[in-house]
């Protein structure tokens, strides 16, 4: 018979606390670089809705045949993910505000007209405190997937603009 000392925790379960740990420190308030704000507040949202509105455009003529109550459904699931883009590119507004040593309220300036843009070339041009500072360690360098969904985000960008203006013109065919 084997003895279970109670005070003794399993690997697992240290495992499992590590994860949970993971990925709540994903939304927390430490700091982040330019490149992996990038990333999360506009490469992934992008290449989601670029591939739901591909998914859309390609099935032009089969969508005739889709149930109305389908379509509306995939509607409100684009709506209900954007919702949930917004929220995580405030979260990650603000982490990047960290890494500059500014306070996260001055996201909030992205519902101003002119001065959204202005914050948005400021939170992507301008590099953060090199050491440490009131909001935490300096971030984490960028994995080899994130300097290359960074370099992409971009592309992506020159690409929506233009296929936004290449697709009312397919509409008369």
């Amino acid at each position: 018979m084997k003895v279970v000392k109670p005070n003794r925790v399993s690997e697992n379960t240290i495992n499992m606390q590590q994860f949970i740990v993971n990925q709540a420190s994903f939304f927390s308030m430490n700091r982040i670089g330019r490149m992996r704000f990038l990333v999360f507040s506009y490469g992934v949202p992008s290449l989601l809705f670029a591939g739901f509105m591909s998914l859309l455009v390609t099935s032009g003529e089969s969508l005739k045949q889709v149930p109305e109550i389908l379509f509306i459904g995939s509607i409100g699931l684009l709506f209900f993910t954007n919702i949930f883009f917004v929220a995580l590119s405030f979260v990650m507004m603000i982490r990047r505000l960290n890494d500059l040593g500014k306070t996260g309220w001055i996201s909030l300036l992205y519902f101003v007209p002119v001065l959204n843009v202005l914050l948005i070339l400021y939170l992507v041009f301008f590099s953060g405190d090199s050491e440490v500072n009131q909001y935490g360690n300096k971030p984490v360098p960028n994995t080899l997937l994130i300097t290359i969904l960074g370099l992409l985000t971009p592309v992506l960008a020159v690409v929506g603009v233009v296929e936004m203006l290449m697709v009312p013109s397919y509409l008369h065919y």
